[in-house]
């Protein structure tokens, strides 16, 4: 009788290894990833967090500083407008002391020309 040779592998227990070893690829891979990389997502996440908190806190720190150093700024600059004197502002202007200086030069002028040159400087403003 005629043997008939047998394939050096057989077909249906290597397609039974594949699928076993695709089925442990699967859970193998569903382990390392709830053991090792959840944990680390789940670090990382927290770290995230707590780094936003600390950069949030920082912000508020630094607007409450800008803040109070606004608003002690505002003070200095309100007493010192409190401070000052009404003729000293007026007479610091150029254009209010050129009108100064020329109703002071009127002083000479006889009392009929003035009225007419005081109208002459304030039509001039």
């Amino acid at each position: 009788m005629k043997q008939i040779e047998e394939p050096p592998f057989n077909r249906k227990r290597v397609l039974m290894f594949l699928v076993a070893l695709v089925l442990i690829l699967i859970v193998g891979g569903w382990f390392f990833k709830s053991q090792f990389l959840d944990s680390r997502f789940q670090k990382a996440q927290g770290q995230s967090t707590s780094l936003q908190t600390s950069q949030s806190d920082n912000f508020n720190k630094m607007s409450a500083d800008i803040s109070g150093q606004f608003q002690t700024k505002l003070d200095s600059v309100k007493s010192e407008a409190n401070g000052l004197n009404a003729t000293d502002v007026a007479s610091s202007s150029p254009q209010v002391q050129k009108v100064i200086n020329d109703i002071k030069a009127l002083e000479g002028y006889p009392t009929s020309q003035i009225k007419s040159t005081c109208e002459k400087i304030c039509d001039g403003l």
